[in-house]
């Protein structure tokens, strides 16, 4: 039981990422090519570089097919770059798979598995034993929303409890950082307006370091402390910036004069690369072309 209750918070605190502290996450000249139908080579990524802090949340947007899903199967250890590093603690040449949590864009819950086991899936694939795997995924069930659940099948739950569930999963299989794959995306849009209150609760507390992957400007300010851009592809790193709110956050803080500013350069950094690169298969072939 002891061990139960201390797995729950056993979160390193948050850094100040204006210190210089060497990032929990450190992206470097980060390409990826694929062989694509025909034999011909698709760049999906060109010299990405992004940061990610201990405690920090940042979000990536870019439109379709700019390779943000493509960076978080990198950084998740699924894939290896075409070039450049990936550090997780400062280490490029450490093994990366399975440590961090990496939520996909599809909540992929087992039909056969309660919702108790479906969250102890990822803890039982690293050789964690069912028992140890349950009591672990109980002590967060409440923290989470679904206490009362734990014996519920996917196919009896809610769109957004079923994001809970997968959320949970994510937490107690990965380590100190959050790999998120728009985990909204599919849901309606109230249901995704109370998970984005419900993650901000969620990560507030447990301080992980989150790197989410979104098309939602709004969601990014609402929920990030940095935001990158994406170009469209090949994608790369067109626009950083800070997101000047306090927290804790609400919604009607992005009526705030400098929010709605920072939205419409986050907007027009979208538009521009469009305008210049034209759509994903123009930018690639110019891509191609130059090599």
């Amino acid at each position: 039981m002891m061990e139960a209750q201390t797995a729950r918070m056993q979160i390193p605190e948050p850094q100040d990422v204006t210190t210089g502290a060497t990032p929990l996450l450190d992206v470097r000249g980060v390409s990826m090519r694929y062989h694509a139908s025909g034999g011909a080579m698709l760049t999906a990524l060109a010299d990405v570089n992004l940061t990610v802090a201990a405690g920090e949340f940042v979000a990536l947007v870019g439109p379709s097919g700019c390779g943000k899903s493509t960076l978080l199967a990198l950084v998740a250890g699924l894939e290896e770059p075409a070039a450049g590093t990936i550090a997780l603690h400062g280490d490029a040449g450490a093994r990366r798979l399975g440590r961090a949590g990496y939520m996909p864009q599809r909540d992929l819950l087992l039909p056969w598995r309660r919702a108790l086991d479906n969250a102890t899936a990822g803890l039982e694939a690293q050789g964690v034993s069912r028992r140890v795997a349950r009591q672990r995924a109980h002590a967060i069930f409440a923290d989470f929303g679904l206490d009362g659940f734990e014996r519920a099948y996917p196919s009896t739950l809610s769109g957004g409890m079923r994001q809970r569930v997968a959320f949970a999963r994510t937490v107690l299989a990965g380590g100190d950082l959050l790999l998120l794959d728009e985990p909204f995306g599919a849901l309606d849009a109230l249901t995704r307006a109370g998970l984005q209150r419900w993650l901000l609760d969620v990560w507030e507390r447990l301080k992980m370091s989150c790197l989410l992957v979104t098309h939602d400007v709004e969601e990014a300010l609402l929920l990030a402390d940095r935001i990158y851009v994406l170009s469209p592809r090949p994608g790369h790193v067109q626009l950083e910036r800070r997101v000047p709110l306090a927290r804790p956050r609400q919604p009607e803080m992005l009526a705030q004069p400098d929010i709605l500013a920072l939205k419409a350069e986050l907007l027009a950094a979208l538009s521009e690369g469009m305008e210049v690169n034209g759509t994903p298969m123009v930018a690639d072939r110019r891509m191609e072309a130059a090599q």
